[in-house]
């Protein structure tokens, strides 16, 4: 590796390590191998599955109250909603603005293989395409566009979770 890569990734461990989601970190700058031991507290391990997503995509949903500062705005993450069928979903993160309802689900691993799961929920749930979004900061804008147009439900990214959001408020 370039020692810019390697500068890159130490600092990151190494603010990780600071700030405790990691128990060891070890750089043998000779060698240039790095040791790491993930820490085993439930908080950092839901970090690294994925965890820290939930929290960005409500972060992001909380500070749009400002841009909708008449309109009420409610937020959960880990909604549970039970089918008269009995099938029970989790929901990573729902927003309420005013009476329309959002439904974001946040995927940081591989996710490819839950499209038709979460195109089915979508339908079940009565949600517009556009009201269902799928967050996955590994999709480039290109990925997310093209993914949008072939599923009917929203894909973003990191950058394009709160734009989307507030263009599909927007246009009503």
């Amino acid at each position: 590796m370039a020692q810019k890569d390697v500068g890159a990734i130490t600092k990151i461990c190494r603010s990780w390590y600071d700030g405790a989601l990691l128990s060891k970190y070890f750089y043998q700058k000779n060698e240039k191998v790095l040791r790491l031991g993930l820490q085993t507290a439930t908080p950092a391990r839901l970090f690294f599955t994925g965890g820290w997503l939930e929290w960005f995509a409500l972060s992001t949903v909380l500070k749009l109250q400002d841009t909708f500062q008449k309109t009420p705005i409610s937020v959960a993450r880990g909604a549970k909603v039970q089918f008269p069928n009995e099938d029970l979903f989790e929901l990573d993160v729902v927003a309420l603005f005013e009476k329309q309802l959002f439904v974001i689900e946040c995927k940081s691993g591989e996710f490819r293989s839950e499209i038709n799961r979460l195109s089915r929920l979508q339908k079940r749930l009565g949600l517009d395409g556009r009201f269902f979004v799928i967050c996955s900061p590994q999709l480039d804008e290109a990925q997310a566009k093209s993914m949008t147009a072939m599923y009917g439900i929203s894909f973003v990214n990191l950058q394009m979770l709160a734009p989307h959001i507030q263009r599909t408020l927007a246009a009503g």
